[in-house]
């Protein structure tokens, strides 16, 4: 893959994801400054869906995606078996939160937003599937203008309902016709440039277990791999609906959202998407070189990280108020403690897919189990007394295990800390963090300014003057 068509696909895939992720801000923007109870209420079923329904995911879609870029024709067997599967299951788990959601006297109101996101996510996940055969061959840009026509149209609907006063109702809805409309459209172009043949929904029983034996162990790991990753990132809303209220579910979700979308915007579509298809082809050709291409990725996200936690960590607490008013100000603390966890997440997110390209599934499994306990526990200890602040400390401490579990492997297989160039990139988040902590005191504004012209300095001396970041 040559530069220019890895940054089409990457761009083409941001594109679409911006436009989507701006939409959907203005309306929970509008929502959250006209309505935080509405706010916090679609905040907690947004993470309840991601708990019940992770079982729809089970972090498939990346096996999946190995599997195709593999191989030149696609294992349908597999994808036919893991589309019914996620169909009946989905539909099963919606149904099972709407008999939870009696029992706990929820009005209707409040069941028919929170099921609405549930199927909102049963049909992301089944495109998710089918989509992973347009990005094993190189199809992405086709992806991205499937999706920015279903957001469009879903858009239209949601803007209209905002019109006639309808507010959260008015965020499912987009939601709902967006997932559905997405769907439709990634199979009718899929079947009909024959990206899809062979693929089919029906019958939806039997399963098909059959499909799934020669992956048995690897899919296995995964699951509890997906399910140990989607419990620690997201039982923090679930902890303060459970000892806080909606008012500190809505701080702490503001400053998740706000943090978070730009980690997903790297991890999700640059890497998971883009990079990832790559990493598996240069596997199948050279130990060292599929080595030297971890490494330089690795350096990329580092420098990357260390600028994104120095703008959030600054300047992501007024950002936040000026986004969603003076109500959040109390979310300026969860903003930089989550600010401070952007480097370890990308890390963590880059090395999953390492990981699962290589198949060290045994890795996988003890890193996100630890993670996994440790928000458990913490979970207790410090949301109670602390609300946003210690939902944003326990999210922060499980990534940061998570990371020097990682890395210690990371250095055992491919001795990272022992190049020179590695070195120098790690270097770079303590000279900008570390020159601001120590003259933060002194002065704030020159603070900033002599800590990024130190870090600019060091770019230019490190990398772009020696050429360090040139395609591998």
């Amino acid at each position: 893959m040559n530069p220019r068509t890895l940054i089409n696909q990457a761009s083409s895939l941001i594109a679409a994801r911006i436009i989507k992720d701006s939409i959907t801000f203005l309306l929970m923007l509008w929502l959250a400054r006209t309505d935080q109870s509405g706010f916090g209420l679609l905040s907690f079923g947004v993470g309840l869906s991601f708990l019940v329904l992770a079982f729809l995911d089970l972090g498939l879609d990346q096996y999946l995606l190995r599997e195709y870029s593999k191989k030149q024709e696609p294992p349908l067997e597999l994808l036919n078996t893991l589309l019914r599967l996620r169909a009946f299951l989905g539909l099963a788990l919606t149904a099972g939160v709407a008999v939870v959601l009696a029992l706990q006297s929820y009005g209707l109101n409040h069941m028919v937003l929170i099921l609405g996101i549930c199927l909102t996510r049963v049909m992301e996940s089944c495109a998710e599937s089918l989509l992973n055969v347009y990005r094993a061959r190189g199809r992405q840009v086709l992806e991205a203008w499937l999706s920015t026509a279903a957001l469009l149209a879903g858009a239209a609907f949601g803007a209209l309902l905002f019109l006639l006063g309808r507010g959260s109702e008015a965020v499912v809805l987009f939601l709902v016709i967006y997932a559905g409309l997405r769907l439709a459209l990634v199979t009718g172009a899929g079947l009909r440039n024959g990206l899809l043949a062979g693929v089919t929904l029906r019958p939806l029983f039997p399963l098909g277990a059959a499909g799934l034996a020669d992956h048995g162990r690897g899919l296995l790991v995964l699951v509890a791999v997906y399910l140990c990753g989607t419990f620690f990132n997201r039982v923090q809303p679930l902890f303060l609906k459970q000892y806080q209220g909606l008012t500190e579910v809505a701080l702490f979700g503001s400053s998740y959202d706000l943090t978070g979308g730009v980690l997903s915007i790297i991890s999700l579509l640059i890497l998971g998407r883009v990079v990832f298809p790559r990493l598996v082809a240069t596997l199948g050709r050279s130990k060292a070189e599929f080595q030297a291409v971890v490494g330089a990725h690795l350096q990329r996200l580092v420098l990357v990280g260390a600028a994104l936690t120095f703008f959030f960590f600054l300047r992501g607490g007024p950002l936040l108020v000026l986004i969603y008013g003076p109500d959040y100000a109390g979310a300026a603390l969860p903003v930089q403690i989550l600010a401070c966890s952007l480097i370890p997440s990308l890390i963590n997110n880059y090395l999953v897919l390492v990981w699962l390209a290589e198949g060290r599934y045994r890795l996988l499994l003890w890193s996100h189990g630890g993670a996994a306990l440790s928000s458990l526990v913490l979970g207790f200890f410090l949301v109670p007394p602390l609300g946003p602040q210690g939902a944003a400390l326990n999210l922060f401490i499980s990534r940061a295990i998570m990371t020097l579990l990682f890395l210690v492997a990371a250095q055992r297989s491919y001795g990272l800390l022992c190049s020179s160039s590695n070195l120098k990139a790690l270097a770079g988040p303590f000279i900008l963090m570390g020159t601001y902590l120590g003259l933060a005191g002194w002065n704030f504004l020159w603070a900033v300014r002599i800590s990024l012209s130190l870090y600019a300095l060091w770019l230019w001396t490190a990398y772009f003057r020696r050429d360090l970041m040139k395609e591998e």
